[in-house]
This record gives C-alpha cells, structure tokens and sequence, in this order.
C-alpha cells in the first residue's frame, strides 16, 4: 500500500505490485477508498517503469494502516509521514510485552490500571516528617528516603530488635502528644511536649546519645561523620554528609538506642520505675553485645556445619568487609576476634562476653 499524488486525482492510495518474471513491469493500481478507510483496487494499472519514484511528484510514500497484517482487513490511516500516533509496536512499562495500538484492547487497559495500584506509593510518614523536619535540613538536599527503607534489615539485628526504630519511623510510638493536655509533657525531662519529633532532642537522653557517638568513634569513624542533628542521626540514619550510614554496626547501635530507651520509657510509664541513665546506657551495650555473640554463633555454626562435608566452609571475603569495623573475621574459621578498644568499652559498662573463651582456655 502506498500514496502518491495524480495527474488527474490528486493525493491517492494505491497498491504497487513488483514486476514479474514476464513483464517486468511495476504497477500500481489506484484505490477508490472511504471514510472507514476501506478501499477497492481500479481495474486499470498504471506503468511506473519510467518514473523516478524519489520526486517529490512523481515519488510514492509509505502508508499506516491500522491492525496487523494477519488481518483480512486493515483500514488506511493516512500517509506513514503525517499520521500520529502510528499503530506499530508500542511498549509500556506496565505490561510485559510491545503491542499493536489496534489491539489495545479492554483486557490490556484492565491490566495496565491494576498495575498503577499495585505500584508502590511513599509512606505517608514522608510528607508528615517532610512537614516537621524542612526547617532543619540544608539547602537543596533531600532525605534519600528509598535508600533508608532499604536500609530495613539489618545485618547484626534481628526485626524484633530493629521493630521500635520502624514504628519511630512510622510515627506510630506512642507519646503523650496524642493525649489529654495535662498529660502532654514529656515523661522524660517534664519540659517540653512529647512527641515523635522530641524524642530524639530530650535532654534526659543526651547521655545515651553520647554513647552511641562513642561507640561509632570505637567503630573505627572520625566524629566529624557523625551528624549533630540527633533526629538527622538516630532517627533518619544519616551521616554528617546526608548519606544512610551502610555500616551494619553503626545501623544496629543506632536503632537499638530506640528499643532500650522506649523499654525504659515504657516501663516509667507502667511500672513506674525510674528512668536511670547509667541503666539505660549499660543496657544499651548488652543489647549491642548481644547481636555480636548472635552475629559470631551464626558464623560458627555455618563453619561447623560444613567442616565434614563436600561443600566449602569458607567463608566470602564480603562478610569479613562488613564486619570490619567491629573486628577481625576469620574466614577459614568462623571466628570474630572483636577489636581491643570496643571490647574495653563495653568492659566499662560490664556488658563484654567473650564467645572464643573457650578457645583461648
């Protein structure tokens, strides 16, 4: 199918046949078309043998039809150079494969709508924290909110221990903020109204933060990486540079500072026992030390249960990496030889126990 202008009719559709092994003659027999775009071929060809098919008034064009050429019947669209949008192979993201415009059919437009619901929407948390915290980020920086949620699960801690950093994330703890005016102070520091946004700036706290600071200084980071911003920091997980921290040591000490001290905030609220800083601080490095002996049980027992077997017991040089700053990783072993100076803080707050004890007997 082609298009081309006549002598006596103008701009015309028309079919060009190849010539055949007895004439060797092309010609090209004009179409009587509709507005349906249907059309029938004139008895009559013409002999295009001396036309210079590139001239502008002599030359063919190339036309779009609508439907695949399995079809009986394919409607004339118009010529290929002024018609839009053509029906050739079309793709979207949200279907698997390319597809005829002519065969966008109610099925396809179904599938395509159930894949923009299944797409995945932010949090509303973003935009509430977004609301609270624009005042305190630097121009033209953003909050890497993908990378942080990707951030969930982390290496040395359990989803139970990450759990109270989640729901802060969420802003689902429950604070005195969403209570009755009389209630509203901080059950803390009694000086300013409880809430998400508080939590991490209550003085009571700023022991605790100092520790976390500390052990990420043990870890092996210059202060200077460390965020001043303690919502920036603890809650959001950012370095002084507005990166998510990738270390899983730095994660685990940063998210279980929001288990220990909501455990001790929630037992001030029921039990009414006292929020006791060096407690809170001691128990924060139990829990730290506690996902180390987990982190050194689950390397030794992948090493042991390979050791009679056909299958290698060593173990990639990626996990000695991602231990690194808490100590030496044997690959070859399973055993994690936790570096002097983190051992001499956690000594300091009588929560060090040593798993290679036996060993070293």
């Amino acid at each position: 199918m082609v298009y081309f202008t006549s002598d006596v009719d103008g701009d015309t559709y028309a079919i060009l046949r190849a010539p055949d092994a007895h004439t060797h003659v092309n010609k090209l027999y004009e179409l009587r078309t509709d507005n349906s775009g249907f059309a029938v071929p004139l008895p009559d060809p013409h002999d295009i043998t001396d036309w210079d098919l590139d001239d502008p008034i002599d030359g063919i064009d190339k036309v779009s039809m609508w439907g695949s050429v399995a079809k009986h019947f394919r409607p004339i669209m118009g010529p290929m150079h002024t018609t839009y949008p053509q029906d050739g192979w079309w793709t979207s993201t949200l279907l698997p494969d390319p597809f005829l415009l002519s065969e966008l059919s109610i099925k396809r437009m179904t599938l395509m709508f159930q894949a923009l619901k299944r797409l995945p929407a932010p949090p509303n948390c973003e935009a509430a924290w977004m609301d609270r915290i624009a005042s305190m980020l630097p121009v033209d920086i953003d909050i890497p909110w993908a990378i942080i949620w990707r951030s969930v699960g982390s290496l040395l801690l359990s989803p139970k221990a990450e759990y109270t950093w989640f729901r802060w994330l969420h802003r689902g703890l429950y604070v005195r903020s969403k209570q009755e005016a009389a209630t509203r102070v901080c059950r803390l520091c009694k000086a300013r109204l409880e809430s998400q946004k508080h939590l991490p700036f209550c003085t009571t706290t700023r022991p605790i933060r100092e520790l976390v600071n500390r052990i990420i200084e043990t870890l092996g980071y210059d202060s200077s990486l460390i965020n001043t911003n303690p919502l920036l920091s603890l809650g959001l997980n950012l370095d002084s540079n507005m990166e998510v921290w990738q270390d899983p040591a730095v994660l685990a000490i940063l998210r279980l500072y929001w288990r220990v001290v909501y455990k001790h905030m929630t037992r001030l609220e029921v039990e009414g026992t006292h929020f006791y800083t060096p407690a809170v601080c001691k128990d924060l490095c139990r829990e730290f030390m506690s996902c180390i002996l987990a982190y050194q049980s689950e390397r030794r027992t992948f090493y042991l249960t390979r050791k009679y077997t056909s299958r290698p017991e060593i173990l990639p040089i990626s996990a000695v990496s991602k231990v690194a700053s808490i100590g030496e990783l044997d690959v070859h072993t399973g055993t994690l030889h936790i570096k002097p100076t983190l051992v001499n803080l956690l000594k300091e707050y009588d929560s060090y126990t040593d798993f290679n004890w036996a060993e070293s007997e």
